[in-house]
Protein backbone atom coordinates (compact mmCIF):
# COMPACT_ATOMS: atom_id res chain seq x y z
CA UNK A 1 0.00 0.00 0.00
CA UNK A 2 1.54 3.30 -1.09
CA UNK A 3 1.36 6.31 1.19
CA UNK A 4 0.91 8.59 -1.85
CA UNK A 5 -2.28 6.74 -2.72
CA UNK A 6 -3.59 7.35 0.78
CA UNK A 7 -2.73 11.05 0.60
CA UNK A 8 -4.46 11.28 -2.76
CA UNK A 9 -7.54 9.66 -1.23
CA UNK A 10 -7.49 12.18 1.63
CA UNK A 11 -7.20 15.02 -0.86
CA UNK A 12 -10.18 13.66 -2.79
CA UNK A 13 -12.23 13.36 0.39
CA UNK A 14 -11.31 16.91 1.39
CA UNK A 15 -12.38 18.17 -2.04
CA UNK A 16 -15.71 16.37 -1.63
CA UNK A 17 -16.20 18.04 1.75
CA UNK A 18 -15.32 21.43 0.27
CA UNK A 19 -17.90 20.92 -2.49
CA UNK A 20 -20.39 19.92 0.18
CA UNK A 21 -19.77 23.18 2.07
CA UNK A 22 -20.22 25.23 -1.10
CA UNK A 23 -23.73 23.85 -1.57
CA UNK A 24 -24.89 24.77 1.92
CA UNK A 25 -26.44 28.17 2.80
CA UNK A 26 -23.83 30.80 3.83
CA UNK A 27 -24.94 30.81 7.47
CA UNK A 28 -24.25 27.04 7.66
CA UNK A 29 -21.18 26.82 5.41
CA UNK A 30 -18.90 29.16 7.38
CA UNK A 31 -19.29 27.38 10.77
CA UNK A 32 -18.93 24.00 9.05
CA UNK A 33 -15.64 25.02 7.42
CA UNK A 34 -14.26 26.13 10.80
CA UNK A 35 -15.39 22.91 12.41
CA UNK A 36 -13.86 20.86 9.58
CA UNK A 37 -10.43 22.50 10.03
CA UNK A 38 -10.45 21.84 13.77
CA UNK A 39 -11.69 18.31 13.23
CA UNK A 40 -8.81 17.59 10.83
CA UNK A 41 -6.35 18.56 13.55
CA UNK A 42 -8.10 16.77 16.41
CA UNK A 43 -9.50 13.73 14.63
CA UNK A 44 -6.85 13.05 11.96
CA UNK A 45 -3.47 14.65 12.64
CA UNK A 46 -3.39 14.12 16.42
CA UNK A 47 -4.19 10.35 16.29
CA UNK A 48 -1.62 9.85 13.51
CA UNK A 49 1.10 11.61 15.54
CA UNK A 50 0.21 9.43 18.53
CA UNK A 51 0.43 6.38 16.27
CA UNK A 52 3.95 7.42 15.27
CA UNK A 53 4.95 8.08 18.88
CA UNK A 54 3.73 4.76 20.25
CA UNK A 55 5.40 2.79 17.46
CA UNK A 56 8.72 4.62 17.45
CA UNK A 57 10.12 2.64 20.40
CA UNK A 58 11.75 5.70 21.98
CA UNK A 59 12.11 3.89 25.30
CA UNK A 60 12.60 0.34 26.53
CA UNK A 61 9.64 0.86 28.85
CA UNK A 62 7.46 1.89 25.89
CA UNK A 63 7.83 -0.83 23.22
CA UNK A 64 6.19 -0.38 19.79
CA UNK A 65 2.54 -1.32 19.47
CA UNK A 66 3.31 -3.34 16.32
CA UNK A 67 5.40 -6.39 17.26
CA UNK A 68 6.81 -6.54 13.74
CA UNK A 69 8.95 -3.50 14.57
CA UNK A 70 10.77 -5.42 17.33
CA UNK A 71 11.65 -8.21 14.94
CA UNK A 72 12.64 -5.65 12.28
CA UNK A 73 15.25 -4.18 14.62
CA UNK A 74 16.87 -7.59 14.98
CA UNK A 75 16.71 -8.32 11.24
CA UNK A 76 17.92 -4.87 10.19
CA UNK A 77 14.75 -4.04 8.29
CA UNK A 78 13.36 -1.50 10.79
CA UNK A 79 13.17 1.38 8.28
CA UNK A 80 11.15 -0.56 5.69
CA UNK A 81 8.88 -2.02 8.36
CA UNK A 82 8.37 1.43 9.95
CA UNK A 83 7.25 2.83 6.59
CA UNK A 84 4.72 -0.02 6.29
CA UNK A 85 3.47 0.61 9.83
CA UNK A 86 3.08 4.35 9.18
CA UNK A 87 1.26 3.67 5.92
CA UNK A 88 -1.06 1.20 7.63
CA UNK A 89 -1.72 3.62 10.51
CA UNK A 90 -2.44 6.53 8.16
CA UNK A 91 -4.81 4.35 6.12
CA UNK A 92 -6.77 3.09 9.12
CA UNK A 93 -6.94 6.45 10.92
CA UNK A 94 -7.85 8.44 7.80
CA UNK A 95 -10.58 6.03 6.65
CA UNK A 96 -12.14 5.77 10.10
CA UNK A 97 -11.91 9.56 10.45
CA UNK A 98 -13.62 10.03 7.08
CA UNK A 99 -16.40 7.58 8.00
CA UNK A 100 -17.04 9.33 11.34
CA UNK A 101 -17.04 12.74 9.59
CA UNK A 102 -19.64 11.73 7.01
CA UNK A 103 -21.80 9.99 9.63
CA UNK A 104 -21.78 13.11 11.85
CA UNK A 105 -22.75 15.31 8.88
CA UNK A 106 -25.64 13.00 8.07
CA UNK A 107 -26.93 13.25 11.62
CA UNK A 108 -26.59 17.06 11.58
CA UNK A 109 -28.42 17.43 8.26
CA UNK A 110 -31.20 15.17 9.50
CA UNK A 111 -31.72 17.31 12.60
CA UNK A 112 -31.69 20.60 10.64
CA UNK A 113 -33.86 19.38 7.76
CA UNK A 114 -37.28 20.95 7.23
CA UNK A 115 -38.64 17.44 6.59
CA UNK A 116 -36.60 14.97 8.71
CA UNK A 117 -38.78 12.01 7.71
CA UNK A 118 -37.89 12.55 4.05
CA UNK A 119 -34.18 12.62 4.87
CA UNK A 120 -34.45 9.46 6.98
CA UNK A 121 -36.29 7.73 4.16
CA UNK A 122 -33.51 8.69 1.73
CA UNK A 123 -30.82 7.37 4.11
CA UNK A 124 -32.70 4.12 4.63
CA UNK A 125 -33.33 3.46 0.94
CA UNK A 126 -29.70 4.04 -0.04
CA UNK A 127 -28.44 2.06 2.93
CA UNK A 128 -30.39 -0.96 1.72
CA UNK A 129 -28.24 -0.87 -1.44
CA UNK A 130 -24.85 0.25 -0.10
CA UNK A 131 -24.95 -1.33 3.38
CA UNK A 132 -24.50 -4.93 2.20
CA UNK A 133 -21.62 -3.85 -0.07
CA UNK A 134 -19.83 -2.24 2.90
CA UNK A 135 -20.42 -5.32 5.07
CA UNK A 136 -19.09 -7.65 2.36
CA UNK A 137 -15.99 -5.46 1.85
CA UNK A 138 -15.23 -5.54 5.57
CA UNK A 139 -15.78 -9.30 5.77
CA UNK A 140 -13.59 -9.97 2.75
CA UNK A 141 -10.71 -7.59 3.53
CA UNK A 142 -10.75 -7.46 7.32
CA UNK A 143 -11.45 -4.85 9.96
CA UNK A 144 -8.69 -2.60 8.64
CA UNK A 145 -10.95 -1.80 5.68
CA UNK A 146 -14.04 -1.14 7.83
CA UNK A 147 -13.48 2.66 7.78
CA UNK A 148 -13.06 2.66 4.01
CA UNK A 149 -16.18 0.51 3.60
CA UNK A 150 -18.22 2.82 5.86
CA UNK A 151 -16.99 5.89 3.95
CA UNK A 152 -17.99 4.33 0.63
CA UNK A 153 -21.37 3.63 2.20
CA UNK A 154 -22.06 7.05 3.79
CA UNK A 155 -20.54 9.40 1.20
CA UNK A 156 -23.04 8.71 -1.64
CA UNK A 157 -25.86 8.90 0.91
CA UNK A 158 -24.59 12.33 1.99
CA UNK A 159 -24.66 13.57 -1.60
CA UNK A 160 -28.27 12.40 -2.01
CA UNK A 161 -29.34 14.01 1.25
CA UNK A 162 -27.73 17.25 0.12
CA UNK A 163 -29.91 17.23 -2.98
CA UNK A 164 -32.97 17.29 -0.72
CA UNK A 165 -31.85 20.52 0.93
CA UNK A 166 -33.76 23.44 -0.52
CA UNK A 167 -31.55 26.17 -1.87
CA UNK A 168 -32.27 29.20 0.27
CA UNK A 169 -32.54 32.40 -1.69
CA UNK A 170 -30.97 35.54 -0.20
CA UNK A 171 -33.63 37.68 1.47
CA UNK A 172 -34.74 40.74 -0.50
CA UNK A 173 -33.18 44.06 0.47
CA UNK A 174 -35.43 47.11 0.40
CA UNK A 175 -32.95 49.68 1.72
CA UNK A 176 -32.72 51.36 -1.68
CA UNK A 177 -36.51 51.64 -1.89
CA UNK A 178 -36.76 53.02 1.64
CA UNK A 179 -34.10 55.63 0.89
CA UNK A 180 -35.94 56.63 -2.29
CA UNK A 181 -39.18 57.05 -0.32
CA UNK A 182 -37.45 59.30 2.21
CA UNK A 183 -36.28 61.55 -0.65
CA UNK A 184 -39.77 61.53 -2.25
CA UNK A 185 -38.53 59.56 -5.26
CA UNK A 186 -41.58 57.36 -5.37
CA UNK A 187 -41.21 56.07 -8.93
CA UNK A 188 -37.65 55.01 -8.17
CA UNK A 189 -38.84 53.31 -4.98
CA UNK A 190 -41.49 51.44 -6.95
CA UNK A 191 -38.90 50.14 -9.41
CA UNK A 192 -36.56 49.10 -6.57
CA UNK A 193 -39.33 47.12 -4.82
CA UNK A 194 -40.42 45.42 -8.03
CA UNK A 195 -36.79 44.50 -8.78
CA UNK A 196 -36.46 42.76 -5.41
CA UNK A 197 -39.81 41.00 -5.80
CA UNK A 198 -38.71 39.56 -9.13
CA UNK A 199 -36.11 37.48 -7.27
CA UNK A 200 -38.42 36.64 -4.35
CA UNK A 201 -42.02 36.63 -5.54
CA UNK A 202 -43.54 35.33 -2.29
CA UNK A 203 -42.08 37.99 0.03
CA UNK A 204 -45.04 39.34 2.00
CA UNK A 205 -43.25 42.44 3.31
CA UNK A 206 -42.27 43.51 -0.21
CA UNK A 207 -45.83 43.28 -1.52
CA UNK A 208 -47.15 45.19 1.47
CA UNK A 209 -44.53 47.90 0.95
CA UNK A 210 -45.55 48.20 -2.70
CA UNK A 211 -49.25 48.38 -1.77
CA UNK A 212 -48.47 51.04 0.85
CA UNK A 213 -46.60 53.02 -1.79
CA UNK A 214 -49.58 52.86 -4.15
CA UNK A 215 -52.04 53.87 -1.43
CA UNK A 216 -50.21 56.63 0.45
CA UNK A 217 -47.89 58.08 -2.20
CA UNK A 218 -49.64 57.49 -5.53
CA UNK A 219 -53.14 57.69 -3.97
CA UNK A 220 -54.13 54.69 -6.06
CA UNK A 221 -56.43 52.95 -3.60
CA UNK A 222 -57.82 50.53 -6.19
CA UNK A 223 -54.28 49.46 -7.18
CA UNK A 224 -53.33 48.94 -3.54
CA UNK A 225 -56.51 46.94 -2.98
CA UNK A 226 -55.69 44.68 -5.94
CA UNK A 227 -52.18 44.05 -4.59
CA UNK A 228 -53.65 43.16 -1.19
CA UNK A 229 -56.09 40.74 -2.84
CA UNK A 230 -53.32 39.00 -4.79
CA UNK A 231 -51.12 38.80 -1.70
CA UNK A 232 -53.92 37.27 0.39
CA UNK A 233 -54.65 34.68 -2.29
CA UNK A 234 -51.02 33.51 -2.41
CA UNK A 235 -50.74 29.96 -0.98
CA UNK A 236 -47.68 30.89 1.12
CA UNK A 237 -49.51 33.69 2.96
CA UNK A 238 -50.03 32.74 6.62
CA UNK A 239 -53.24 33.52 8.59
CA UNK A 240 -51.44 36.25 10.55
CA UNK A 241 -50.19 37.87 7.35
CA UNK A 242 -53.69 37.64 5.88
CA UNK A 243 -55.09 39.50 8.90
CA UNK A 244 -52.35 42.15 8.75
CA UNK A 245 -53.09 42.79 5.08
CA UNK A 246 -56.84 43.13 5.67
CA UNK A 247 -56.34 45.49 8.62
CA UNK A 248 -53.96 47.57 6.54
CA UNK A 249 -56.52 47.76 3.73
CA UNK A 250 -59.17 48.83 6.25
CA UNK A 251 -56.84 51.62 7.44
CA UNK A 252 -56.48 52.89 3.88
CA UNK A 253 -60.22 52.69 3.22
CA UNK A 254 -60.83 54.89 6.26
CA UNK A 255 -57.93 57.29 5.85
CA UNK A 256 -57.94 57.78 2.09
CA UNK A 257 -61.41 56.71 0.99
CA UNK A 258 -63.30 57.76 4.14
CA UNK A 259 -65.41 54.68 3.51
CA UNK A 260 -66.30 52.74 6.69
CA UNK A 261 -68.39 50.28 4.67
CA UNK A 262 -65.36 49.25 2.55
CA UNK A 263 -63.25 48.98 5.71
CA UNK A 264 -65.92 46.75 7.25
CA UNK A 265 -65.89 44.50 4.18
CA UNK A 266 -62.10 44.11 4.44
CA UNK A 267 -62.31 43.14 8.11
CA UNK A 268 -65.24 40.78 7.57
CA UNK A 269 -63.04 38.85 5.14
CA UNK A 270 -60.92 37.82 8.14
CA UNK A 271 -64.02 36.58 9.96
CA UNK A 272 -65.13 34.63 6.92
CA UNK A 273 -61.73 33.04 6.29
CA UNK A 274 -60.86 32.19 9.92
CA UNK A 275 -64.10 31.91 11.94
CA UNK A 276 -63.99 31.43 15.72
CA UNK A 277 -60.29 32.23 15.86
CA UNK A 278 -58.28 34.90 17.64
CA UNK A 279 -58.01 36.79 14.35
CA UNK A 280 -61.80 36.65 14.00
CA UNK A 281 -62.23 38.04 17.52
CA UNK A 282 -59.85 40.97 16.94
CA UNK A 283 -61.46 41.81 13.61
CA UNK A 284 -64.96 41.85 15.15
CA UNK A 285 -63.81 44.15 17.94
CA UNK A 286 -62.62 46.63 15.36
CA UNK A 287 -65.77 46.22 13.24
CA UNK A 288 -67.87 47.15 16.28
CA UNK A 289 -65.90 50.38 16.64
CA UNK A 290 -66.44 51.48 13.05
CA UNK A 291 -68.97 54.28 12.45
CA UNK A 292 -72.20 53.36 10.70
CA UNK A 293 -71.59 55.53 7.64
CA UNK A 294 -69.30 58.07 6.00
CA UNK A 295 -70.99 61.04 7.69
CA UNK A 296 -70.34 59.67 11.17
CA UNK A 297 -66.71 58.97 10.26
CA UNK A 298 -66.18 62.55 9.05
CA UNK A 299 -67.89 63.88 12.18
CA UNK A 300 -65.60 61.79 14.40
CA UNK A 301 -62.51 63.08 12.66
CA UNK A 302 -63.55 66.72 12.90
CA UNK A 303 -64.52 66.28 16.56
CA UNK A 304 -61.06 65.19 17.69
CA UNK A 305 -59.24 67.63 19.99
CA UNK A 306 -55.63 67.65 21.15
CA UNK A 307 -55.55 68.68 24.81
CA UNK A 308 -52.75 69.64 27.15
CA UNK A 309 -52.42 68.07 30.59
CA UNK A 310 -55.65 68.71 32.42
CA UNK A 311 -54.12 69.98 35.65
CA UNK A 312 -51.24 71.96 34.16
CA UNK A 313 -53.54 74.62 32.74
CA UNK A 314 -56.93 75.09 31.22
CA UNK A 315 -58.26 72.35 29.04
CA UNK A 316 -58.01 73.68 25.50
CA UNK A 317 -56.87 72.78 22.03
CA UNK A 318 -53.15 72.66 21.27
CA UNK A 319 -53.50 75.39 18.64
CA UNK A 320 -52.87 79.06 19.25
CA UNK A 321 -56.51 80.09 19.11
CA UNK A 322 -59.19 79.62 21.78
CA UNK A 323 -61.00 76.27 22.05
CA UNK A 324 -64.02 75.74 19.81
CA UNK A 325 -67.20 75.85 21.88
CA UNK A 326 -69.98 73.66 20.56
CA UNK A 327 -73.54 74.77 20.72
CA UNK A 328 -75.85 72.85 23.01
CA UNK A 329 -77.58 71.29 20.02
CA UNK A 330 -74.31 70.15 18.38
CA UNK A 331 -72.96 68.76 21.64
CA UNK A 332 -76.18 66.86 22.32
CA UNK A 333 -76.19 65.38 18.79
CA UNK A 334 -72.60 64.16 19.19
CA UNK A 335 -73.36 62.72 22.62
CA UNK A 336 -76.22 60.72 21.09
CA UNK A 337 -73.85 59.34 18.45
CA UNK A 338 -71.49 58.26 21.23
CA UNK A 339 -74.36 56.58 23.10
CA UNK A 340 -75.29 54.63 19.96
CA UNK A 341 -71.70 53.46 19.55
CA UNK A 342 -71.58 52.37 23.20
CA UNK A 343 -74.82 50.42 22.82
CA UNK A 344 -73.12 48.46 20.05
CA UNK A 345 -69.79 48.09 21.88
CA UNK A 346 -69.71 49.08 25.60
CA UNK A 347 -65.89 48.73 25.60
CA UNK A 348 -65.38 51.49 23.02
CA UNK A 349 -62.90 53.64 24.98
CA UNK A 350 -62.83 56.47 22.46
CA UNK A 351 -66.62 56.85 22.39
CA UNK A 352 -66.94 56.74 26.19
CA UNK A 353 -64.18 59.31 26.72
CA UNK A 354 -65.68 61.61 24.08
CA UNK A 355 -69.09 61.26 25.72
CA UNK A 356 -67.64 62.19 29.11
CA UNK A 357 -65.97 65.30 27.68
CA UNK A 358 -69.15 66.37 25.90
CA UNK A 359 -71.24 65.96 29.04
CA UNK A 360 -68.80 67.84 31.28
CA UNK A 361 -67.39 70.55 29.02
CA UNK A 362 -70.28 71.28 26.67
CA UNK A 363 -73.46 70.13 28.44
CA UNK A 364 -72.51 70.85 32.06
CA UNK A 365 -73.32 67.35 33.34
CA UNK A 366 -70.17 66.82 35.42
CA UNK A 367 -71.47 64.00 37.62
CA UNK A 368 -72.56 61.96 34.60
CA UNK A 369 -69.19 62.62 32.96
CA UNK A 370 -67.36 61.43 36.09
CA UNK A 371 -69.39 58.20 36.02
CA UNK A 372 -68.18 57.54 32.48
CA UNK A 373 -64.55 58.08 33.49
CA UNK A 374 -64.97 55.78 36.48
CA UNK A 375 -66.30 53.16 34.07
CA UNK A 376 -63.13 53.60 32.00
CA UNK A 377 -60.90 53.40 35.08
CA UNK A 378 -62.49 50.07 36.02
CA UNK A 379 -61.73 48.49 32.66
CA UNK A 380 -58.83 45.96 32.64
CA UNK A 381 -55.62 46.66 30.77
CA UNK A 382 -55.75 50.48 31.03
CA UNK A 383 -52.30 52.08 31.06
CA UNK A 384 -51.12 54.13 34.02
CA UNK A 385 -50.68 57.24 31.88
CA UNK A 386 -54.27 57.06 30.60
CA UNK A 387 -55.71 56.42 34.06
CA UNK A 388 -53.76 59.36 35.48
CA UNK A 389 -55.04 61.58 32.66
CA UNK A 390 -58.66 60.63 33.43
CA UNK A 391 -58.23 61.32 37.16
CA UNK A 392 -56.67 64.68 36.35
CA UNK A 393 -59.58 65.42 34.07
CA UNK A 394 -62.05 64.64 36.85
CA UNK A 395 -60.22 66.97 39.23
CA UNK A 396 -60.18 69.78 36.67
CA UNK A 397 -63.95 69.41 36.11
CA UNK A 398 -64.63 69.60 39.85
CA UNK A 399 -62.49 72.72 40.06
CA UNK A 400 -63.88 74.51 36.99
CA UNK A 401 -67.59 73.75 36.97
CA UNK A 402 -69.36 73.24 40.31
CA UNK A 403 -66.36 74.54 42.30
CA UNK A 404 -66.54 71.40 44.45
CA UNK A 405 -63.20 71.72 46.22
CA UNK A 406 -63.71 68.69 48.45
CA UNK A 407 -64.31 66.38 45.50
CA UNK A 408 -61.43 67.95 43.58
CA UNK A 409 -59.08 67.52 46.54
CA UNK A 410 -60.12 63.89 47.04
CA UNK A 411 -59.58 63.13 43.35
CA UNK A 412 -56.14 64.77 43.31
CA UNK A 413 -55.08 62.91 46.46
CA UNK A 414 -56.22 59.68 44.83
CA UNK A 415 -54.18 60.53 41.74
CA UNK A 416 -51.05 61.24 43.79
CA UNK A 417 -51.48 58.04 45.80
CA UNK A 418 -51.97 55.76 42.76
CA UNK A 419 -49.58 57.35 40.24
CA UNK A 420 -47.06 59.46 42.19
CA UNK A 421 -44.43 59.76 39.44
CA UNK A 422 -46.56 60.86 36.49
CA UNK A 423 -46.85 64.45 35.28
CA UNK A 424 -50.52 64.60 36.27
CA UNK A 425 -49.62 63.73 39.88
CA UNK A 426 -46.96 66.47 39.94
CA UNK A 427 -49.48 68.98 38.64
CA UNK A 428 -52.04 67.75 41.18
CA UNK A 429 -49.56 68.20 44.05
CA UNK A 430 -48.80 71.72 42.84
CA UNK A 431 -52.54 72.52 42.69
CA UNK A 432 -53.05 71.15 46.22
CA UNK A 433 -50.23 73.32 47.48
CA UNK A 434 -51.89 76.36 45.88
CA UNK A 435 -55.23 75.45 47.44
CA UNK A 436 -53.60 75.14 50.87
CA UNK A 437 -51.86 78.49 50.39
CA UNK A 438 -55.11 80.16 49.33
CA UNK A 439 -56.87 78.68 52.34
CA UNK A 440 -54.18 80.04 54.69
CA UNK A 441 -54.34 83.45 53.05
CA UNK A 442 -58.12 83.56 53.42
CA UNK A 443 -57.79 82.48 57.05
CA UNK A 444 -55.20 85.16 57.74
CA UNK A 445 -57.34 87.78 56.00
CA UNK A 446 -60.33 86.79 58.14
CA UNK A 447 -58.30 87.05 61.35
CA UNK A 448 -57.07 90.56 60.37
CA UNK A 449 -60.64 91.60 59.53
CA UNK A 450 -61.91 90.43 62.91
CA UNK A 451 -59.08 92.29 64.71
CA UNK A 452 -59.97 95.55 62.93
CA UNK A 453 -63.60 95.13 63.88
Amino acid sequence: MNILVILAGLAGFSFAMWDFCQRLPPEQAAPLRRWYKNWMLKGLLTPFLLWIFFNSGVSVRLPPLMLALDFAKMNGTWRVTMESVLTLGLFIISTYWAAITVAWLLVTLTRQAANPSQVKSCILSWSVILGPVAVFLTWACGWRFAGMAATLWFLPVLQQVLLLQHEQKPPPMYSRAIAAIHFDKHEEAEQAIIHELESCEDDFDGWMMLADLYANQFHDLSGAQELIRQTCEHPETTPSQFAVACHRLADWQLKLGQDPDAARVALEEICRRYPRSHLDHMARLRINQLPANREQWIAQQSAKKIRLHTLTGSVRDAGAGPPVKLSHKEAFARSQQCVQRLETNPDDITAREELARLWAEDLGQVEMAVEQLEWLLAMPGISSAKAAEWLGLQASWHLRFPQNLLAARATMERLIRLYPKCSQAIAAQRRLNLLDLEAKMRQAAGIRHESHV
